[in-house]
């Protein structure tokens, strides 16, 4: 063995640590939704990640995720990352926009009219009736204690204003 050889060659260490590297990302993919595999990866990796999900055995998972990595391994990792990072960018994005809404709703339940007027601040195009409806009709619900149709539908309308609003 040469000095160059030496050189370019990564130590069992490393290939370790890389294999363990590309085992986290196939369980990472394994969780993922098939929408949003389908445009994450490609034909060949979405079999195999399909194949993986179907098996309930442990040792069959564990050599079919091996299996994966041996895949990617050989694969140019670049694209992939970049994808599977907007991913869980935009699923963060879109938590948050949840919880915004969701605390907007509470504030307007609990405040009542005085909340509303913030609310025509933040989206000055939203159907002012249609709120005070709903806002009516989810405050009646909550005394009497019924099933929460008009909560859920508020909700839903304040998510429909701030799409139409962006």
């Amino acid at each position: 063995m040469n000095k160059n050889e030496q050189e370019t060659r990564t130590s069992k260490s490393q290939r370790k640590r890389d294999m363990s590297e590309l085992l986290s990302l196939v369980r990472e993919l394994e969780l993922l939704p098939m929408k949003q595999l389908d445009r994450t990866v490609n034909q060949e990796l979405k079999e195999k990640l399909i194949e993986l999900k179907k098996i309930t055995k442990g040792n069959a998972k564990k050599r079919q995720r091996q299996h994966i990595v041996k895949i990617l391994s050989k694969s140019d990792l670049s694209t992939l990352l970049k994808k599977l990072s907007e991913i869980k960018n935009g699923t963060a994005e879109f938590v948050s926009k949840f919880h915004k809404l969701e605390k907007l709703r509470e504030e307007l339940l609990k405040m009542g009219d005085d909340g509303i007027g913030s609310v025509f601040e933040k989206f000055p195009n939203i159907d002012r009736k249609q709120l005070r409806q709903l806002l009516t009709q989810a405050r009646a619900e909550a005394k009497k204690g019924v099933e929460k149709t008009y909560y859920r539908k508020l909700f839903q309308f304040l998510r429909e204003t701030e799409e139409v609003s962006r």
